[in-house]
């Protein structure tokens, strides 16, 4: 079954969603500098793979609201 899933950071401003559901937030923490690369579907630290289909993929160069978030997901 296809899951729809959303991810927003901003310094102090983390959030996190599936399908709708009420984002899990976390207004505490800094976003790491020098990041240069974005896996999707692995970690190759790790040695983890992910096992299905992207069906698509959508990136915002802002943070967004939790209520955007979950609309997204729905």
């Amino acid at each position: 079954a296809a899951s729809k899933q959303g991810i927003s950071y901003a310094s102090a401003n983390f959030a996190v969603t599936a399908n709708g559901v009420t984002p899990i937030t976390q207004l505490s923490g800094s976003v790491p500098v020098g990041i240069n690369r974005l896996y999707l579907g692995t970690n190759p630290v790790l040695d983890r793979f992910f096992s299905g289909w992207l069906r698509s993929f959508k990136y915002y160069n802002t943070a967004l609201t939790s209520a955007q978030l979950q609309k997204l997901t729905q």
